[in-house]
């Protein structure tokens, strides 16, 4: 019996996929805040970043559980496993599955961003005030 080519190489990717499966079995985690909130993706092999759900800085036990986590405060990454638990269906995290990407984000504005947007502003109405004149 002979193979294609075609079906070598589905061969090939499947195996690829199984070895790659049974050598990473484990979900990480990542925790990314954003202005608005906290988004949280898995990736696994094969997958990268899939999605998994977000909570908004309105929604306050459980954004301040994440921050906590962040700072590794044990209560607030026991939420956040359960929160990922409860989302996943993944019981068995440990926390080096759980990798944060970033710093939780200020809702202040840095002094030099308010003079950007101060000049943005005022460039804007002076533009719009010689459009004015013209007509």
């Amino acid at each position: 019996m002979r193979i294609t080519k075609g079906q070598l190489k589905r061969i090939i990717r499947e195996e690829y996929r199984r070895i790659l499966n049974e050598a990473v079995d484990d979900r990480l985690y990542t925790v990314n805040f954003t202005k608005d909130g906290v988004e949280v993706k898995y990736s696994e092999a094969g997958k990268y970043g899939q999605f998994l759900f977000k909570v908004l800085a309105s929604q306050q036990p459980y954004y301040k559980e994440i921050v906590n986590a962040k700072y590794g405060v044990s209560n607030g990454m026991k939420a956040l496993k359960r929160q990922i638990a409860e989302k996943d269906g993944n019981e068995n995290i440990s926390d080096s599955d759980i990798q944060f990407s970033n710093e939780p984000m200020a809702e202040s504005v840095s002094r030099y961003q308010l003079r950007n947007i101060i000049r943005q502003e005022y460039g804007n109405i002076v533009r719009e005030n010689r459009r004015r004149r013209r007509y």
